[in-house]
């Protein structure tokens, strides 16, 4: 009884948001909405693997389906991935662990919230179940169905979002070195893990060029101080649940690791061994691999990205709550880390992501058709623009083609090509002339150093009857300011 309501506020949680699409939200449906022939060609400027963008095109296509509808696809995703991770559980146990693995990701705060973004994160947590378990099915009974099921999930993975690299290459080291200690099965498991990176092939002219000429320029490498703040995102962000749980996730990660039920007592054991340390090992390797190429390849990092060690992270969580002594030990646990993600995950139902809804409102409400409408950084354009209704002259900095998308290619080299930002604000005026000017902008975004605020500056200057429409409101993670400036 008290499960199925959990597992039911559990799953409604996953459809509830109020808030209008960010930008990476927007860039996908934007991209999803695109003929299947252009579809390529428009990652190669985004940076990102085709196969969710493909999924999402096909729901978007059903009859009545809106864009806001988009984020439905992931809370199917999503829910999609509870009985997976029910079947993980009772591989690390039995039917009581299978229980605990379902109810620990059902509650977990950082899934409902990727839930209710129309984003890959929900497709590579289903993901990484079905390779983790497939990888399982492999080494257990080296069947060849299963061998090839895991190179389909593994092709899947990596066609889905490139950071599946580091679990997959962390994954392929733990093989190789069972496979020298005498476990043949280790090596089908590499076959799978082969054929699947084989069955990428198509895409790696694709996947070269954005290497070479997108990446992530507008986020920072993985630091131990990012790979902590991700778990402190698992754990639901910030807040006293949020925290509280953050305490509870590692504690109970590092009893699964270390520690070992002996009749009435926890023992911690060195080395660590058995599936808890395991799957903390991969955690653990995962980001160090993902921060070692950082520095490598200058690829950025978003905690987001570890969503496809979610389930690794879950599961180690589950482990610790299993060495627990007692029953009534093990259930007290549960029950506290399942309310407590429930409890960080009810602000993500009414918290927005974004102030392009205010932003756009009050263009719709005050600004007068032909007047010149100015995003900087470009990033807040894709958002914003969509929801505008009055016609409106719309500028970006840097400059872009497509308002709907944000071209990444070269990025850095692009906004030193748009010039200083005094000399596009003088640019700007002369081109909004007798017309009104708008401009939506927010500091902090890396790669600006500033500009944007400089160019706000230059403009108050020129046009010091000024009026900020819409303020900061700095705990939304995609915030922006309204400043009107009317003309002389």
């Amino acid at each position: 009884m008290v499960v199925g309501l959990v597992l039911t506020v559990a799953v409604v949680l996953r459809f509830l948001v109020r808030s209008p699409l960010w930008l990476d939200e927007a860039i996908s449906v934007s991209i999803a909405r695109l003929p299947l022939r252009d579809i390529p060609e428009a990652l190669r400027h985004d940076g990102a693997p085709p196969l969710y963008y493909l999924l999402l095109k096909g729901w978007l296509a059903l009859p009545g389906m809106s864009d806001e509808g988009a984020r439905w696809l992931s809370g199917i995703l999503a829910v999609l991935s509870l009985p997976p991770m029910a079947a993980a559980g009772r591989r690390l146990g039995d039917r009581e662990t299978g229980r605990a693995a379902l109810l620990v990701l059902a509650s977990s705060p950082f899934a409902i919230y990727y839930a209710t973004e129309a984003r890959m994160y929900s497709l590579l947590v289903l993901l990484a179940l079905l390779a983790g378990l497939l990888l399982c099915r492999v080494l257990e009974a080296g069947r060849a169905r299963d061998v090839f099921g895991l190179a389909l999930a593994v092709t899947a993975l990596m066609l889905t979002h490139y950071w599946s690299v580091y679990p997959l290459a962390a994954a392929a080291g733990w093989l190789a070195w069972q496979w020298r200690k005498g476990r043949p099965r280790a090596r089908l498991a590499l076959a799978g893990l082969a054929g699947g990176v084989v069955g990428t092939a198509p895409w790696w002219p694709i996947a070269i060029f954005q290497l070479l000429h997108t990446g992530t320029p507008w986020a920072s490498y993985l630091t131990v101080n990012f790979a902590l703040g991700s778990l402190r995102t698992i754990a639901g962000g910030r807040g006293d649940a949020p925290v509280l749980l953050q305490v509870v996730y590692l504690l109970l990660a590092f009893l699964g690791a270390f520690g070992v039920r002996r009749d009435s007592a926890v023992e911690l054991r060195w080395p660590p061994r058995g599936p808890g340390a395991l799957l903390s090992g991969a955690w653990v390797a995962t980001l160090v691999l993902a921060g070692l190429a950082g520095l490598i390849f200058g690829v950025g990092f978003a905690s987001r990205y570890t969503s496809v060690i979610l389930p690794a992270v879950l599961l180690a969580v589950v482990a610790g709550i299993s060495v627990l002594p007692s029953i009534r030990a093990r259930t007290l646990v549960l029950w506290v880390t399942v309310l407590l993600g429930l409890v960080a995950a009810l602000p993500n139902t009414w918290t927005p992501r974004t102030t392009a809804g205010r932003v756009a409102s009050a263009l719709n409400r005050e600004a007068k058709p032909g007047d010149l409408v100015v995003y900087c950084p470009d990033q807040l354009a894709p958002a914003v623009s969509r929801l505008l209704k009055v016609p409106l002259d719309q500028i970006t900095f840097p400059p872009a083609d497509d308002l709907s998308r944000v071209d990444w290619l070269d990025y850095r080299k692009r906004i030193r090509a748009a010039g200083e930002p005094e000399a596009f604000a003088h640019r700007l005026l002369g081109e909004a002339g007798t017309r009104d000017l708008w401009l939506v902008w927010a500091p902090g975004y890396r790669s600006f150093s500033g500009q944007c605020n400089d160019m706000r500056i230059e403009l108050q200057k020129r046009r010091e009857d000024n009026v900020t429409v819409v303020p900061f409101r700095r705990r939304i993670v995609e915030y922006s300011s309204l400043v009107h400036f009317p003309a002389s």
